[in-house]
């Protein structure tokens, strides 16, 4: 897989993820840094996974965990129905890009060479996965049509995640989760 860099600039967006491997190489488990737009970034890492919270935006997060090869992402770096009592001062944060997110972590943990087979979405109450999952489903029948157009399968297809079927699909009233398995290398 290509490199992939995670937008920065001072003074504007992003984060700065050499501070947070260093962190990991200094064998912290918690962590200050400063991200672009001048915000506190809560940072949280070990071998298995690691997550970014807003120091005042706690419901503004980022995080990955790997077990037994699947990996999993909580990821809300925008404004969801969810915030229906608070207000928050953007539509989206400015320092965080779920998808570039789900890259950097995938790197991150091959770099550790830990070993990825899996991505797994789980899309609860109110997630917009499970609305695009839920409308794709309802106009075509296909479980696996309606999760590869969500967000979530989107993102996964692209870093190679692209192998589904029906099986791979638990739904429950209020909750889906999908695996998405790494396409075997040619």
């Amino acid at each position: 897989m290509e490199r992939i860099k995670y937008p920065y600039e001072p003074g504007k967006f992003g984060i700065p993820f050499e501070k947070i491997d260093q962190l990991y190489k200094e064998r912290r488990k918690k962590g200050k840094i400063l991200s672009g737009s001048g915000r506190i970034l809560i940072c949280k890492i070990d071998k298995h996974s690691f997550g970014i919270y807003d120091s005042k935006l706690q419901e503004r997060t980022m995080s990955a965990a790997v077990d037994d090869g699947i990996i999993t992402f909580n990821l809300q770096t925008k404004n969801s129905d969810r915030d229906m009592r608070q207000e928050f001062p953007w539509e989206r944060h400015p320092d965080m890009f779920a998808k570039k997110f789900v890259g950097m972590a995938l790197q991150y943990f091959g770099d550790k060479r830990i070993e990825i087979d899996t991505c797994r979405g789980s899309w609860g109450f109110l997630s917009e996965n499970l609305r695009a999952y839920r409308r794709e489903l309802k106009k075509s029948g296909d479980k696996v049509k309606a999760a590869k157009s969500t967000w979530s399968g989107q993102t996964f297809m692209g870093y190679g995640f692209t192998q589904i079927e029906e099986k791979d699909i638990e739904e429950k009233e209020n909750y889906i989760q999908v695996d998405f398995h790494r396409s075997p290398v040619s």
